[in-house]
């Protein structure tokens, strides 16, 4: 299964991978990319909080590499590859359901 672009858009990162984890067959993958402003620009919240306030900008949630892992793992997943090609802004991770999945 693909999530690009998707998961720093959503209300709870958390929920979501634990349904893909659950919706994905044993021995199953996921392969997301998404953005982590939390790795690169502090101040971030702020610039997107005030975005969002004045309708410039859609929700997004602001979120480092280490958050991304985490909620993969804590859903269930095994990380099998991961990256942060774009100066530590995009991150990418591929991960597998295990044989009980």
């Amino acid at each position: 299964m693909l999530g690009p672009s998707i998961l720093h858009l959503l209300e709870n990162k958390e929920q979501a991978t634990a349904k893909i984890y659950r919706t994905l067959k044993p021995d199953g993958s996921f392969i997301a990319s998404t953005v982590c402003l939390g790795d690169t620009m502090k101040s971030c919240k702020i610039i997107v909080s005030v975005g969002m306030f004045l309708s410039l900008m859609p929700r997004v949630k602001v979120f480092t590499m280490k958050a991304l892992e985490s909620s993969v793992t804590d859903a269930g997943f095994d990380i099998a590859n991961q990256c942060q090609p774009v100066e530590k802004i995009v991150g990418q991770i591929g991960v597998h359901c295990g044989e009980e999945g």
